[in-house]
């Protein structure tokens, strides 16, 4: 019988091979390159002809934003590089033939010039996109009209999606996001690590909860308390029963979760019949101020195993008030929010004589 030698291009299931996949890569590549290069002279040339005023827009960005659905952030670059790259034959023509990407002409068409154009585009090929985006800082230069124009296009937006979440998305730039951001990196580094054989959260969550101690914090301190409250609005029964639900500012939380929150808040029983309010009780605090100084004292932090945080601390009820549980010393323990936290929705139980 006769051996049948498969085709160099394929796998003996007929597969392409991987030297033929990155081939394929290459061209794939090199024909993405070419095709944007004609949108960057087409854009250019669409600039020109300033057709754009007719669909109501104010500049070439508005126009794509509206017309192709794509970010205000891609919109910008690829209206800065049209017009960069009019001037730029020699860059433009290096990356119509994929021998740049579309990073590098990115970055480059911020600090080339007629001048540099047929000499940035011998070299650029051969950089490292961190190079070139470093060469580009050296030669930077910031009109106070451009940084007024930077310092406007900042933005955050808050946008509700479902019963209980919500969606954050924004852009922010120079000392605002430098600020911002070492803020929630400070937050990052303070937390304490998970108990052992517990996995550690993933990147993303730690940063969320990090945002939300930094919101809570300022809320603490707010010297407007009744404006500042976040308020929970919940059914006797639904706190009872370990899988119902709870509002709070319209969103919807598990009533472990009220059970946690709480553990250290103040309380206002409100008699309603057929969810209209026909009556306001007394509102108190769960844990009293000489109380929680006595608490304090005694425990200085948070004291669940190997953790030494002493601030954003809350009082919690080992046997919860709820079921009964007193409001009093022995029955009361320091938990930081990242414990508190894990105690009721993490499922674990604390014991023994605090």
């Amino acid at each position: 019988m006769a051996a049948v030698m498969p085709n160099e291009s394929e796998s003996s299931a007929g597969a392409p091979t991987p030297d033929a996949l990155e081939q394929m890569l290459g061209q794939l590549h090199a024909m993405e390159c070419a095709v944007r290069a004609e949108f960057l002279k087409t854009a250019a040339s669409y600039v020109a002809s300033k057709a754009w005023l007719s669909d109501g827009a104010r500049d070439l960005a508005e126009w794509l934003v509206g017309r192709f659905a794509i970010s205000p952030y891609q919109a910008r670059e690829l209206a800065r590089v049209a017009d960069a790259v009019v001037c730029l034959p020699k860059l433009l023509s290096a990356f119509a033939e994929g021998r740049i990407s579309w990073d590098q002409l990115r970055v480059v068409t911020k600090y080339a010039t007629p001048d540099t154009d047929e000499r940035l585009a011998e070299q650029v090929p051969g950089l490292s996109l961190r190079s070139i985006e470093a060469k580009a800082r050296a030669a930077r230069t910031m009109s106070a009209a451009e940084a007024k124009r930077q310092h406007d296009d900042q933005f955050l937006l808050l946008y509700r999606r479902g019963e209980d979440r919500l969606r954050i998305r924004g852009e922010l730039v120079g000392e605002w996001a430098a600020v911002v951001e070492k803020a929630l990196l400070r937050r990052l580094e303070a937390q304490p690590k998970p108990p052992e054989g517990e996995d550690p959260l993933p990147y993303d969550v730690r940063l969320a909860s990090a945002l939300h101690e930094l919101c809570s914090g300022a809320i603490g301190a707010d010297p407007d308390p009744d404006r500042a409250t976040v308020v929970v609005h919940t059914d006797l029964h639904a706190l009872h029963a370990h899988d119902g639900v709870a509002d709070i500012e319209g969103l919807l939380i598990s009533s472990e979760t009220v059970r946690r929150l709480c553990c250290d808040g103040r309380i206002q029983e409100v008699l309603e019949i057929g969810g209209i309010p026909i009556g306001i009780g007394t509102t108190s605090r769960t844990v009293p101020f000489h109380l929680r100084r006595l608490l304090t004292e005694r425990d200085q932090g948070c004291r669940f195993p190997g953790c030494s945080r002493r601030r954003w601390v809350h009082a919690h009820h080992m046997w919860h008030w709820e079921d009964g549980g007193p409001t009093d010393l022995g029955n009361l323990v320091l938990l930081c929010s990242y414990h508190h936290h894990f105690l009721h929705e993490g499922g674990w139980k604390i014991r023994g004589n605090p």
